[in-house]
């Protein structure tokens, strides 16, 4: 048995603990139910910030929306010093609907006409993904009359520095290092850009290559300082880390179980069809690489930033967070994640129980794939068992119940997860399945009504003085008079 318990914050702690609540919530508004978190956002938030003030940063924390679609959450960092990275139009028309006023905007991603209009009738700052973006938005800012410079950053996709052993992958996303020339020239050009400062977009998660990716935007910065530019900013991205699991050994034990049993084949079986979750066996050796993140981490986002700042820069000679403080230069960050860690939970109710042909137990969910999905990659913490029944101690002698948890789809690839997960207690029909943590990206980021299954509902919950209030997502006040009455 391998267990993979999650994290589970205070404030979702007390949430579980009321039963009867979350089983109402989800017999009313259905299976599968996401539930968010408005008040945890704004915590996460003053971690980042509070790492900024150790190092006597000023910076901003642009909340990156895409990574939920729930109106509650935007509403809620609406009312606190948080600032938000709209990455589509309709992500803009949500955050401006939500409380959010152009200035404490950006946009960021690849942008037609009608989303750049957008931007320039608010003033949101633009961060430009490539030099046709900037002209588009100089001819448009003419166009259009306006009567102040477009804000805009230039986001480089091109981050190895000279003497690296280091090849980045390629990107699709921002501006190539041959292209700067022309980037400086036409920055220089006219009046109609006010340019704030270099960004990048990091397709890694690894604390060397986020400061290889910061000492570059320092050098960049230094750069166009010499040739008459006046940036003031430097956009750090996001793609911090987040752990979802509570206990390291079981992290490590798991994964060491999942490669011998490919490599075994008289051990159980510890993924679906010995699928090995990216890995395979060949020649008695393990060949593959892993469809999954690290769900567990000794650190967490904040000691992540802290660590970047905190790198020394012999090309530079200074500590790279220094560089701010001395020459009065902001960092933005643009967490999503990590910003909506212990943000939200995925409810499921268990529709049936069934041995596979091959005899394993199947406990079948009524969700499917879609409605717990990011990027394909596989959620790899257990779920917690809501149920009207109390709990049961079960005999010590016997094992735990394990079994795949699969969707409701009619598809054979319909699985929650392709992991075998054990159970202290053994599911029921009409149990309720919690998954914890799946704000950020998860609940809703690649979900679909397909085979013309509806959406996951969104409900919003708020604890203050241990009691609970809660609201559908679209009815979350923007306004804290409930407060007043909890």
């Amino acid at each position: 048995m391998y267990y993979l318990t999650p994290k589970i914050s205070s404030r979702v702690k007390t949430l579980l603990e009321d039963k009867n609540l979350l089983l109402q919530l989800g017999e009313a508004l259905g299976s599968p139910l996401n539930l968010v978190l408005p008040q945890a956002p704004p915590q996460n938030l003053e971690g980042f910030l509070g790492v900024l003030k150790e190092f006597k940063i000023r910076g901003k924390i642009f909340y990156a929306c895409k990574a939920n679609q729930a109106q509650a959450l935007i509403r809620g960092l609406s009312k606190t010093p948080a600032f938000l990275d709209a990455a589509s139009r309709g992500e803009l028309i949500d955050a401006l609907a939500c409380g959010f006023a152009g200035p404490r905007i950006e946009a960021t991603g690849p942008k037609n006409p009608e989303f750049l209009a957008l931007c320039l009738a608010h003033g949101v700052m633009i961060n430009a993904d490539d030099l046709n973006e900037l002209r588009q938005i100089r001819r448009m800012t003419a166009s259009l009359n306006l009567s102040r410079p477009a804000p805009v950053m230039a986001r480089i996709n091109d981050f190895a520095l000279p003497g690296e052993n280091f090849v980045p992958k390629d990107l699709r996303f921002g501006i190539r290092s041959q292209e700067l020339d022309e980037l400086f020239a036409l920055l220089k050009a006219d009046q109609s850009l006010d340019f704030t400062g270099f960004s990048c977009h990091l397709a890694t998660t690894s604390p060397r290559e986020r400061a290889m990716a910061l000492e570059n935007l320092i050098t960049l910065t230094l750069r166009a300082w010499e040739e008459g530019l006046n940036p003031r900013a430097i956009d750090l991205g996001g793609g911090f880390s987040l752990n979802f699991l509570a206990d390291r050994q079981e992290w490590e034990d798991y994964i060491s179980s999942l490669k011998n049993s490919l490599l075994d084949k008289t051990l159980p079986s510890y993924s679906w069809n010995d699928s090995g979750l990216g890995f395979w066996a060949e020649n008695g050796r393990l060949r593959g690489a892993a469809k999954f993140s690290d769900f567990y981490l000794p650190r967490d986002q904040f000691a992540e930033l802290r660590e970047t700042l905190s790198t020394h820069s012999p090309r530079l000679s200074i500590r790279l967070g220094d560089f701010f403080a001395e020459n009065g230069v902001k960092l933005y960050l643009e967490p999503g994640r990590s910003l909506l860690d212990q943000a939200g939970l995925t409810l499921a109710r268990v529709i049936n129980l069934k041995p596979s042909l091959r005899g394993e137990n199947l406990v079948i969910l009524e969700m499917n794939r879609t409605n717990l999905n990011s990027q394909d990659l596989e959620f790899l913490s257990d779920p917690v068992l809501i149920s009207e029944r109390p709990a049961e101690q079960g005999d010590p002698a016997e094992p735990p119940y394990a079994a795949f948890l699969a969707g409701s789809l009619c598809l054979p690839h319909d699985f929650i997860t392709r992991r075998k997960v054990f159970f202290r207690q053994k599911p029921r029909l009409g149990d309720w399945l919690a998954f914890i943590n799946t704000a950020g990206y998860f609940m809703d980021f690649a979900e679909s009504a397909v085979l013309k299954q509806p959406l996951a509902r969104k409900a919003a919950l708020c604890i203050k003085n241990n009691q609970i209030r809660w609201w559908l997502d679209e009815n979350y006040p923007l306004l804290e008079d409930w407060e007043e009455k909890a």
